[in-house]
């Protein structure tokens, strides 16, 4: 199982943003924050699953601000939607959202690390094929 959290992107750039956490690190996370264990993913309350989208909501805000930086562009988020699945179906969101207007995503990974965990942390950008353009363009890159 993954935790997902997707969030629009607004303003300079459009396009959406995929957090996606391993489950054992999304439980171990949430015992941290709410204080009792995680016995499971499934059917979590609303107090859990509020402090799953803060930690996606803070973690995509980091690195689209990174970005915002880099760039020089203005980039605002929804608020996260969040869900629990396998990964294929997690993923078949943004792809039959975004499969008819661009096949690039900027894959964002790095390992996120709490007390006797290490995850793999993966986002993912999925920008429209014009907010791609000027972001890889503003960044001095080529596509």
């Amino acid at each position: 199982m993954i935790v997902g959290a997707l969030l629009f992107l607004e303003g300079d750039v459009q396009g959406m943003i995929l957090f996606l956490l391993q489950e054992g690190f999304a439980s171990a996370t949430l015992e941290a924050l709410l204080g009792e264990p995680v016995n499971s993913l499934d059917g979590l309350d609303e107090m859990a699953q509020s402090a799953l989208q803060e930690v996606a909501n803070i973690m995509a805000a980091s690195y689209l601000n990174a970005i915002a930086s880099l760039t020089g562009m203005t980039i605002t988020i929804s608020t996260p939607s969040l869900c629990t699945d396998m990964l294929g179906a997690i993923l078949s969101v943004p792809a039959i959202y975004y499969a008819n207007i661009s096949d690039k995503i900027i894959h964002i990974e790095d390992e996120l690390r709490g007390e006797n965990l290490c995850a793999p942390n993966h986002i993912l950008l999925i920008p429209d094929t014009g907010s791609l353009e000027k972001i890889i363009t503003r960044l001095g890159l080529e596509l």
